[in-house]
């Protein structure tokens, strides 16, 4: 996967998000919550910073199961994530319950300083 300028920039927009303290961490779901205090998983945090709205992954509202819902694959394409790095923040989310800045410190590990490491040659 080639890393573009717009994945470099939802990398960093993502990792700053995480540490802002302006989300409230959901688990097993992408987008929760009422709509006046909405929760979120990191991915969904993804989501949003990548703009992709919660109107268009409905889905995204249904816990998931063994399918990842569509609205995570948008994110994961806005990050340039292969299959298996989505599934490791699903999993530092909703089965070890790292809270969103030991999440953001996972990223920039994995992102590399400039956040423009390329994951699939990693993979």
């Amino acid at each position: 996967m080639s890393i573009t300028p717009e994945i470099i920039e939802n990398r960093r927009k993502w990792v700053e998000a995480l540490r802002s303290g302006n989300y409230t961490q959901a688990r097993a779901r992408l987008f929760g919550g009422d709509p006046g205090r909405p929760e979120y998983c990191c991915l969904g945090v993804a989501a949003e910073v990548c703009g992709i709205a919660w109107t268009d992954y409905m889905d995204a509202f249904a816990t998931y199961g063994a399918e990842i819902p569509d609205g995570y694959k948008a994110a994961r394409q806005g990050l340039g994530l292969p299959d298996t790095k989505q599934e490791q923040f699903i999993w530092l989310n909703d089965r070890e319950l790292q809270n969103f800045n030991e999440i953001a410190d996972y990223a920039v590990e994995l992102f590399g300083e400039n956040f423009d490491n390329d994951l699939e040659a990693q993979d």
